[in-house]
Protein backbone atom coordinates (compact mmCIF):
# COMPACT_ATOMS: atom_id res chain seq x y z
CA UNK A 1 0.00 0.00 0.00
CA UNK A 2 1.36 3.43 -0.91
CA UNK A 3 0.55 6.09 1.66
CA UNK A 4 0.26 9.79 0.84
CA UNK A 5 3.33 11.83 1.74
CA UNK A 6 1.34 14.12 4.06
CA UNK A 7 -0.60 11.34 5.78
CA UNK A 8 0.94 12.15 9.16
CA UNK A 9 0.42 15.91 9.08
CA UNK A 10 -0.68 17.02 12.56
CA UNK A 11 -0.13 13.53 14.02
CA UNK A 12 2.58 12.19 16.31
CA UNK A 13 4.17 8.73 16.32
CA UNK A 14 6.11 7.10 19.16
CA UNK A 15 8.78 4.60 18.09
CA UNK A 16 10.48 2.41 20.70
CA UNK A 17 13.89 0.98 19.93
CA UNK A 18 14.36 3.85 17.49
CA UNK A 19 18.13 4.27 17.74
CA UNK A 20 19.02 1.66 15.11
CA UNK A 21 17.83 -1.06 12.77
CA UNK A 22 14.13 -1.51 12.10
CA UNK A 23 13.14 1.11 14.66
CA UNK A 24 15.26 3.70 12.89
CA UNK A 25 13.70 2.68 9.56
CA UNK A 26 10.18 3.06 11.02
CA UNK A 27 11.07 6.52 12.32
CA UNK A 28 12.42 7.52 8.90
CA UNK A 29 9.27 6.28 7.15
CA UNK A 30 6.94 8.05 9.57
CA UNK A 31 8.89 11.33 9.33
CA UNK A 32 8.81 11.08 5.52
CA UNK A 33 5.02 10.79 5.78
CA UNK A 34 4.89 14.00 7.83
CA UNK A 35 4.47 12.60 11.34
CA UNK A 36 6.11 14.32 14.28
CA UNK A 37 8.15 11.57 15.91
CA UNK A 38 8.99 10.69 19.49
CA UNK A 39 12.05 8.47 19.54
CA UNK A 40 12.83 6.24 22.51
CA UNK A 41 15.77 3.94 23.16
CA UNK A 42 18.61 3.51 25.62
CA UNK A 43 21.30 5.43 23.72
CA UNK A 44 20.92 9.19 23.92
CA UNK A 45 23.64 9.99 21.38
CA UNK A 46 22.03 7.88 18.67
CA UNK A 47 18.56 9.24 19.43
CA UNK A 48 19.74 12.85 19.25
CA UNK A 49 21.59 12.21 15.97
CA UNK A 50 18.54 10.56 14.43
CA UNK A 51 16.23 13.33 15.67
CA UNK A 52 18.46 15.99 14.09
CA UNK A 53 18.66 14.04 10.85
CA UNK A 54 14.87 13.62 10.61
CA UNK A 55 14.23 17.31 11.42
CA UNK A 56 16.69 18.40 8.76
CA UNK A 57 15.60 15.93 6.08
CA UNK A 58 11.82 16.02 6.57
CA UNK A 59 11.11 19.22 8.50
CA UNK A 60 9.11 17.42 11.20
CA UNK A 61 9.08 17.93 14.95
CA UNK A 62 11.22 15.38 16.75
CA UNK A 63 11.42 14.48 20.42
CA UNK A 64 13.68 12.06 22.24
CA UNK A 65 13.11 10.18 25.47
CA UNK A 66 15.94 8.03 26.75
CA UNK A 67 14.44 4.92 28.34
CA UNK A 68 15.41 1.32 28.99
CA UNK A 69 12.22 -0.71 28.67
CA UNK A 70 13.83 -3.46 30.74
CA UNK A 71 13.27 -1.18 33.74
CA UNK A 72 9.83 -1.82 35.31
CA UNK A 73 8.96 1.90 35.53
CA UNK A 74 10.15 2.86 32.03
CA UNK A 75 6.71 2.89 30.40
CA UNK A 76 5.26 5.08 33.15
CA UNK A 77 8.21 7.46 32.86
CA UNK A 78 7.72 7.70 29.08
CA UNK A 79 4.00 8.42 29.51
CA UNK A 80 4.74 11.04 32.19
CA UNK A 81 7.34 12.69 29.94
CA UNK A 82 4.89 12.76 27.02
CA UNK A 83 2.27 14.39 29.26
CA UNK A 84 4.74 16.97 30.57
CA UNK A 85 5.56 17.95 26.98
CA UNK A 86 1.89 18.04 26.00
CA UNK A 87 2.36 15.29 23.42
CA UNK A 88 -0.49 13.03 22.36
CA UNK A 89 0.46 9.85 20.52
CA UNK A 90 -1.55 8.87 17.44
CA UNK A 91 0.63 5.97 16.29
CA UNK A 92 2.71 3.58 18.42
CA UNK A 93 5.43 1.43 16.91
CA UNK A 94 6.50 -0.94 19.67
CA UNK A 95 9.76 -1.98 18.08
CA UNK A 96 12.11 -2.41 21.06
CA UNK A 97 13.14 -5.98 21.58
CA UNK A 98 15.85 -8.59 21.56
CA UNK A 99 16.41 -12.31 21.99
CA UNK A 100 17.93 -14.30 24.84
CA UNK A 101 20.45 -16.77 23.42
CA UNK A 102 21.10 -20.14 24.97
CA UNK A 103 19.02 -22.78 26.63
CA UNK A 104 16.16 -21.49 28.78
CA UNK A 105 17.31 -23.49 31.79
CA UNK A 106 20.90 -22.24 31.52
CA UNK A 107 20.02 -18.54 31.42
CA UNK A 108 19.73 -16.70 34.76
CA UNK A 109 16.19 -15.79 35.75
CA UNK A 110 17.05 -12.05 35.87
CA UNK A 111 17.80 -12.20 32.13
CA UNK A 112 14.40 -13.77 31.47
CA UNK A 113 12.67 -11.22 33.70
CA UNK A 114 14.24 -8.29 31.77
CA UNK A 115 13.32 -9.98 28.49
CA UNK A 116 9.66 -10.34 29.54
CA UNK A 117 9.62 -6.74 30.76
CA UNK A 118 10.71 -5.47 27.32
CA UNK A 119 8.82 -7.97 25.15
CA UNK A 120 5.55 -8.26 27.09
CA UNK A 121 4.99 -5.87 29.97
CA UNK A 122 6.29 -2.67 28.33
CA UNK A 123 4.38 -3.47 25.14
CA UNK A 124 1.14 -3.80 27.08
CA UNK A 125 1.89 -0.77 29.27
CA UNK A 126 2.50 1.52 26.32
Amino acid sequence: MILPMNEGQGRTALVTGASSGIGKAFAELLAAKGYAVVLTARRSDRLEALAAELRQRHGVATHTIVADLAQPDASQRIVAELASRGLVIDVLVNNAGYGVPGSYVNVPWDDHARFMQVMVTAVLDL
